[in-house]
């Protein structure tokens, strides 16, 4: 992998099917967890929606196509909801290419360190196939997520992906 791709802000596979990114981010602790959470700050870097509170309360989240049928979504479960340090669920793509992802889950962990917040984001039981999409698009929603903390609006998480996509294709084609 060229020097670019391991750079710190990239996904760093753990095994065949863990990816992993950390971030540091502006606090308190408590602002972070909000922007995990609450659906109004959720929004601003990934998706509008509670997250349930409760061990194995569902949310489901599904968007429209440019055509406007439906074009997929996303079922989440949550396996562990211990504030303001750890946020785990299950990750059920419901219209992933293929077939639905349904033993993924994904595992946010917030250390404070003074006035900074670190953030440890893993996805596990990833299918190798799907490196370049989920890493881009995790790298992009979670650099959209630190200038949302730091009050600096963007960048768009879209347009953010499209910039790096290309990028992850190292990182699939070098895959444990």
């Amino acid at each position: 992998m060229s020097d670019e791709t391991t750079a710190p802000d990239f996904g760093t596979l753990l095994d065949a099917h863990t990816l992993r990114f950390e971030r540091d981010l502006p606090g308190p602790i408590q602002r972070v967890w909000e922007y995990l959470t609450v659906s109004d700050l959720r929004a601003t870097w990934l998706y509008p929606g509670e997250v349930p509170r409760e061990v194995g309360g569902e949310f489901t989240k599904t968007w429209e196509g440019e055509d406007g049928e439906p074009a997929g979504g996303l079922t989440l479960r949550t396996r562990i909801y211990d504030p303001p340090n750890v946020l785990e669920y299950d990750w059920i793509e419901l219209g992933a290419p293929g077939a639905a992802i349904r033993d993924s889950y994904i595992r946010f962990e917030l250390t404070a360190s003074g006035d900074r917040v670190h953030l440890t984001f893993t996805q596990y039981a990833l299918p190798v196939d799907d490196y370049t999409t989920i890493g881009a698009g995790w790298h992009a929603h979670l650099d959209t997520l630190v200038a949302q903390v730091a009050g600096q609006g963007g960048p768009d998480a879209f347009t953010r992906y499209a910039e790096i996509a290309p990028r992850y294709e190292d990182l699939a084609r070098e895959a444990p």
